[in-house]
């Protein structure tokens, strides 16, 4: 297979932040979005709304070096392409929310997820292992190291170098300016909500997920971070509550992805330091997409 070009929005060569690219010439490969280094606070203040125990306490994180990271979730339309070309054969079954409890139907697939989706919906019912293995297949198609970014990797991109509760502001009646998230339409729409939950009083149009890039992108231009589809990250669970202090990336060729609000998750549950208990990287779920980074080379080019 012959390496394929990167190809950039702006000019060839050293990437600023700022600046959008993908390692191939076609739609096989995401758009990458580089991502300033920073600092920044990890975790909620113990007043805030919504708040669960496991999100604190709070502490500095450092990222040492610019990276990229995908500028929407991986799509149904990549990860089918992924699965051809790899000849990747993910297992059967998904989990879903019957009303009272999560259920395994095996007969729910990435590509029938029980709901109705296009090519251009976030990929759901994937597990990590299968978001791990599409981020070495891209590792070895474009010669470049993508990985699943770090829970703290992916608080920090989705905050942007904001601390409010969401990357836009504090108010639940915003979101669906900026994500797609449990609302009126999910309540009114989905049979199986839970009448203890509690919806953002605004519509956003859809009961499950949103085709991606369809609201607003945050401050690095990154689509969905609130709401959509769940994402993993680089530990084999959702996310984990143990968390380090100082995080450094060094300045390789790495590849990162994102953990978000589900689309049928309670307002609440689309805050940006969103920790839920770990699951096993086996399992499947019906709002759990994959969402790689990658970290640019020491001199910044392609």
């Amino acid at each position: 297979m012959s390496k394929p070009s990167s190809i950039s929005e702006t000019a060839p060569g050293i990437y600023p932040p700022g600046t959008r690219l993908r390692d191939c010439r076609d739609d096989s490969c995401p758009w990458l979005v580089v991502i300033p280094g920073g600092s920044f606070t990890m975790g909620s203040p113990d007043n805030e709304r919504d708040r669960s125990e496991n999100e604190g306490p709070r502490h500095e994180v450092t990222i040492s070096d610019r990276f990229a990271v995908m500028e929407a979730e991986v799509t149904r339309d990549q990860f089918a392409a992924f699965v051809k070309e790899a000849e990747y054969a993910t297992e059967g079954g998904c989990y879903y929310w019957d009303g009272t409890r999560a259920q395994l139907d095996p007969q729910r697939s990435w590509q029938n997820p029980g709901f109705e989706q296009t090519d251009q919906h976030p990929v759901v019912c994937v597990n990590w292992n299968d978001a791990q293995a599409y981020a070495k297949w891209l590792s070895q198609k474009t010669g470049r190291r993508y990985r699943l970014p770090s829970e703290a990797e992916w608080e920090y991109v989705a905050r942007a170098g904001t601390q409010t509760r969401f990357w836009f502001g504090d108010k639940d009646e915003d979101l669906c300016t900026y994500g797609n998230v449990g609302d009126r339409s999910t309540k009114a729409g989905w049979k199986e909500w839970d009448k203890n939950w509690r919806n953002a009083e605004c519509n956003d149009g859809h009961i499950f997920t949103a085709p991606v890039k369809s609201f607003k992108p945050n401050a690095y231009g990154l689509y969905d971070v609130n709401g959509n589809a769940w994402e993993w990250t680089r530990i084999a669970g959702m996310t984990t509550t143990k968390v380090r202090r100082v995080m450094v990336v060094p300045g390789r060729a790495i590849v990162l992805l994102r953990i978000a609000g589900s689309c049928a998750a309670v307002a609440g549950t689309a805050i940006l330091r969103l920790r839920v208990r770990p699951i096993g990287s086996g399992a499947r779920w019906g709002t759990v997409s994959t969402l790689p980074v990658f970290a640019l080379p020491g001199p910044l080019r392609l």
